[in-house]
Parts: structure tokens; C-alpha cells; sequence
């Protein structure tokens, strides 16, 4: 049986995701600073608004939004 992560990058880039960052092998927020030159996402689909919260609050762009 494969692991849930590497299903869900395989089913992200199938519908035409351009970046996958992998949370289980590397820091979600370290990536999204690193991609967005430290600028941060415009915006943020979360579906664990209260489990992310703070990781979201660190790579949210300046007038960026959460859809919850």
C-alpha cells in the first residue's frame, strides 16, 4: 500500500498543480518562502483551519486570503 502523501502529489500534479510541496519529507513553510522569494501565497485553501492556523499566517502574503 502507498503512502497518503505521495497519492496526493500524484493526484495534485495529475490536475495540473505546478509545485507539490510534500509536508511529510520537507517544511511547508521554508518551500513557500523559498518559491515566493519571501513574499508569500495569495491565497490559501485550508481544510484544517484551526490545525494550520499559525503555519498559514507565516506564508500568507500581505492582503492574501483564506478560503476555509
Amino acid at each position: 500500500m502507498q503512502p497518503v502523501v505521495p497519492k496526493k502529489i500524484a493526484v495534485a500534479r495529475k490536475l495540473g498543480a505546478v509545485l507539490v510541496i510534500d509536508y511529510s519529507v520537507q517544511s511547508v513553510m521554508e518551500a513557500v518562502i523559498e518559491v515566493t522569494n519571501g513574499l508569500g501565497v495569495d491565497r490559501i485553501v485550508e481544510v484544517d483551519f484551526g490545525g494550520n492556523l499559525a503555519l498559514d499566517a507565516q506564508i500568507l502574503r500581505s492582503k492574501g486570503a483564506i478560503g476555509t
